[in-house]
């Protein structure tokens, strides 16, 4: 039931992520004059166009370390998270980021993402064309491109942890598992009681025990339980004389 009810408030949560988007398209396209919808729609022409370029040739420096077609195809998979990490968060900055801190920080992922992009394509010019590739550029040949990607994968973790709806899910995991704790501890604090009510009215039997033996042992050395255990015992002893009586044969 907790895995079901876990998946029921993730697939709201994306629900509720696709409103946000489609919200913020029809305002911005209803708000927008025509003539400025056309100039944004040939911004993002030549952006994807742009892209395509920068990807290509991302993908063909990090081909440079395949030695085979397999490894050829997926050294697309950087040039995908780089180049198409900038698509997504201009289309993310217009569309959904709302947060100032996950927005500043978008901006600032994507400008380094295309600073990122600009030295790549640079670099790899320098390698078609034969050109002599200075110390640094080689440095970053041999580790700046792998760190590059997994430096966009980092961000990327940052972003998704500063969204709201995440933020929002942490506090409500919060205050659930202290809400579990505390149940917990309450069951714990009830146990214990409960031992603890049991151990109470042990003790409170086994002292009035005590107390009603030591009653009944000091009612014993009163003379009036002295007679009348003398009184007793002689009237027993006066049956018992009656019955040997009967029993013996008469002189």
């Amino acid at each position: 039931m907790a895995t079901i009810h876990a998946f029921g408030n993730q697939a709201a949560t994306v629900n509720k992520a696709i409103e946000d988007v489609k919200k913020n398209v029809g305002a911005f396209v209803g708000k927008t004059h025509p003539a400025a919808l056309v100039a944004w729609f040939l911004v993002g022409a030549i952006l994807l166009a742009g892209v395509i370029f920068t990807g290509w040739h991302n993908w063909s420096l990090f081909a440079r370390g395949a030695d085979t077609d397999f490894g050829k195809l997926l050294a697309a998979i950087p040039p995908l998270m780089l180049d198409g990490s900038i698509v997504i968060l201009l289309t993310l900055l217009l569309t959904y980021f709302r947060e100032p801190l996950q927005w500043w920080v978008a901006v600032g992922f994507n400008v380094m993402l295309f600073v990122i992009v600009g030295i790549n394509t640079s670099l790899n010019y320098s390698l078609n064309s034969g050109e002599a590739v200075s110390g640094g550029m080689m440095i970053y040949l041999r580790w700046g491109i792998l760190g590059s990607f997994l430096f966009a994968f980092a961000l990327w973790e940052i972003i998704i942890h500063l969204d709201p709806h995440h933020t929002r899910r942490q506090a409500r995991a919060k205050l659930e598992m202290k809400a579990e704790q505390d149940a917990a501890e309450i069951e714990l604090e009830m146990i214990e009681l409960q031992i603890q009510q049991q151990k109470d009215e042990l003790a409170y039997r086994k002292t009035l025990a005590q107390k009603m033996h030591l009653a009944r042992m000091k009612a014993t050395e009163s003379r009036d339980v002295e007679a009348a255990l003398i009184d007793y015992e002689k009237g027993n002893a006066v049956l018992d004389a009656k019955e040997i009586r009967g029993v013996l044969p008469k002189a």
